[in-house]
């Protein structure tokens, strides 16, 4: 009776193994374009700072007056699992706001071949072309944002079709793990050695109250 059982539980614990092995190399395979990126914004000046200065001083950037001017950085990478090409970003702000001077930045790893920003006709947007992005590689486009929240910049991928995910940040987890040993080993493993040290503690302390226990 107990071989049946135990010659059931393997069948099925192997057939499940299977299916998610399965599934998982389709997961891998299939096309999954997505670039992700992480926004961030900085005050350079609002009038509203100025407090009772703002009515002797005006504001003007490259001769265009403001009431206020956000440095915004906008850090992008290739997610997904395939190359993207022929990428299209776009970037727009609502209302009365605009935006200047934007500027490409590229790691000196990275080769994304031919790229340009072009404006599209007016401050309020400008777009970013780039001939293509290896999965991994990363970029990041920085602009000033007057006279608007930088929270209501829109970012969209006009072409190729994927997705467009803001995060936290652009490291995966395994990066995440050997940045934090490259920039301070000792304290990594410290932290990698006491939960190992407290468990291994745990384990020690039930043992010895099963022995004395008997």
């Amino acid at each position: 009776m107990e071989t049946i059982v135990a010659a059931i539980i393997s069948a099925v614990g192997g057939l499940v193994a299977g299916i998610l092995l399965t599934w998982l190399g389709t997961r891998l395979r299939a096309p999954n374009p997505c670039l992700a990126f992480v926004f961030q914004s900085t005050h350079a000046i609002t009038a509203r700072a100025l407090g009772r200065l703002r009515r002797r001083i005006q504001i003007t950037y490259e001769g265009t007056p403001v009431k206020s001017l956000h440095v915004c950085s906008a850090a992008f990478r290739n997610t997904g699992n395939q190359i993207l090409t022929g990428v299209r970003l776009s970037f727009v702000v609502p209302g009365q706001g605009k935006l200047f001077r934007p500027e490409l930045d590229v790691p000196q790893a990275v080769q994304l071949g031919k790229h340009r920003l072009r404006p599209v006709g007016d401050p309020k947007s400008f777009q970013c072309d780039l001939d293509h992005v290896l999965p991994r590689d990363r970029f990041s486009i920085t602009f000033l944002a007057a006279d608007t929240d930088p929270g209501e910049v829109a970012i969209s991928v006009e072409k190729p079709p994927c997705r467009l995910k803001q995060v936290g940040r652009l490291e995966t987890p395994a990066e995440q793990v050997r940045e934090a040993f490259r920039t301070d080993p000792a304290r990594f493993s410290l932290q990698l050695l006491l939960p190992l040290l407290a468990a291994a503690g745990a384990a020690a302390a039930g043992v010895l109250t099963a022995l004395l226990g008997e």
